[in-house]
């Protein structure tokens, strides 16, 4: 069985561990922003111009989420200019603050409409285990690598490389320089937007933008720019749930 047309889940499937009115409900343009999206309302206070309280509340916050949900909402402008979207539903959990979060994510629109109803499930470590009606009605399931060349996004990223450990290690770097640049109301939550340039960011990527709830703490926002300072790929996270209590077939692929 031929499963080439598996190629590029990694784009709508890794970006959820990152479309309408919202600034940020919005599938990508012709015309990309050279800024964020998420233009602040109000500049940082006198006294947290590094971002420093809001990477504080991060700090916090991590140690003690043993699980995370959420509807994923992201788009990605790949090397040859073609432009990828996706919107997922997605779930998060890990035994203890040791393990790597788990993941659940389910497909809800996509730019590759054969996509939709995909679900994947990665361990959080070597393997992903995927439903897809690629074929057609027929649900087909297969165990694949996290880095089956089938789940390579076209920066050669995998799973591993966009899963949510990842972007928490790019803010709390300890080498990392952070600028708060302002605060934004997004559906109703309070964001501190914090600008971060970081030794764990991405190879081809000068600096990210990112929104820290100031409710909970967590990253629920991400803007990624490349070297020629064009921002290229973005991610957030509607209606996020702290330590919900997922039933059993939401990390199943037999739901």
């Amino acid at each position: 069985m031929r499963w080439a047309s598996l190629a590029g889940l990694a784009v709508i499937l890794g970006t959820v561990v990152g479309c309408g009115s919202s600034p940020t409900a919005v599938k990508p343009k012709q015309d990309i922003p050279q800024q964020p999206i998420l233009q602040p309302i109000a500049p940082p206070s006198g006294d947290d111009l590094d971002g420093k309280k809001s990477l504080d509340a991060l700090r916090k916050a991590v140690p003690s989420t043993m699980a995370v949900g959420g509807k994923t909402h992201s788009w990605q402008i790949n090397p040859d200019g073609a432009r990828d979207y996706s919107s997922s539903t997605m779930a998060l959990k890990r035994p203890n603050n040791r393990e790597p979060f788990q993941m659940a994510a389910y497909v809800v629109e996509a730019k590759d409409k054969r996509v939709e109803r995909t679900k994947a499930l990665y361990d959080g470590r070597e393997t992903v285990r995927l439903k897809t009606y690629f074929l057609g009605f027929l649900a087909v399931k297969v165990t694949l690598a996290y880095n089956d060349s089938r789940l390579v996004d076209p920066y050669k990223r995998t799973f591993k490389d966009t899963k949510l450990e990842q972007m928490v290690d790019v803010i709390l770097h300890p080498e990392a320089k952070t600028r708060k640049i302002g605060t934004f109301d997004l559906r109703g939550e309070r964001l501190d937007l914090v600008e971060v340039v970081s030794p764990a960011m991405w190879k081809d990527v000068s600096k990210e933008v990112f929104g820290l709830s100031q409710k909970n703490g967590m990253p629920i926002y991400r803007d990624t720019y490349n070297k020629s300072g064009k921002l290229f790929r973005h991610f957030d996270i509607e209606g996020l749930r702290m330590n919900p209590a997922f039933p059993p077939a939401e990390f199943s692929l037999d739901s």
